[in-house]
């Protein structure tokens, strides 16, 4: 976070953000096999059959992290539910960050 800063590659909004994450649909075939199967693939929002993908990414466009594959029936805010390890892992602050003075 302390060379983003340094070099003036923030979001603009958050500047305090280290990165940005989404959930992204793919769509694609409808799979074989019995309804109760397929069911967990389709998406009612989109109406559609696929798989979600949550990705993070810095402010400088890169692509920091992408989860694996879920059904497309799984919520947004449970994907980023069941990766909060990683996401726990990637907000440590360093030994520097921890000696800023916070004054808010």
């Amino acid at each position: 976070m302390t060379d983003l800063r340094e070099r003036y590659r923030q979001f603009t909004n958050y500047p305090y953000a280290l990165y940005a994450t989404d959930v992204k649909f793919q769509p694609y075939e409808r799979p074989g096999g019995r309804f109760n199967e397929k069911t967990a693939w389709f998406s009612g929002k989109h109406k559609l059959y696929g798989l979600k993908l949550e990705a993070s990414v810095s402010p400088q466009g890169y692509c920091v992290d992408v989860s694996e594959s879920h059904p497309g029936a799984k919520s947004d805010l449970t994907i980023m539910r069941s990766r909060l390890d990683v996401h726990d892992r990637a907000l440590t602050k360093s030994v520097n960050e921890l000696s800023i003075t916070d004054n808010g």
